[in-house]
């Protein structure tokens, strides 16, 4: 499989949300990806995609802050995000845990 360009694969994004109804920026390059600006019924995000050298993308949507937007994107890109609990957020996660079970 060949590794395809960051260009290509904004391209097939934009594509894809602008037939959804989702306006999407031109791109800025940044370290090692992407980003540009997604917006939908006056909600929008950041979306950032990042290439590493053996060609692996990487989709992060934790700038959309907005949860419909959020599922939107998603939908129509088939990718999905789980965003990730804060460490302390895992700590204290953990440590509710073991308290219950000590219990």
């Amino acid at each position: 499989m060949s590794k395809l360009s960051l260009q290509t694969i904004y391209d097939e994004i934009k594509q894809t949300l602008q037939k959804s109804g989702i306006e999407i920026a031109a791109y800025i390059t940044i370290s090692y990806g992407i980003q540009f600006i997604v917006s939908q019924n006056n909600q929008s995000g950041l979306i950032r995609i990042y290439q590493n050298k053996k060609g692996q993308v990487k989709y992060d949507f934790s700038q959309i802050k907005d949860p419909l937007l959020l599922q939107s994107v998603q939908n129509v890109t088939n990718v999905s995000y789980e965003k990730k609990a804060s460490p302390i957020q895992q700590m204290l996660s953990s440590e509710l845990i073991q308290l219950k079970y000590s219990l």
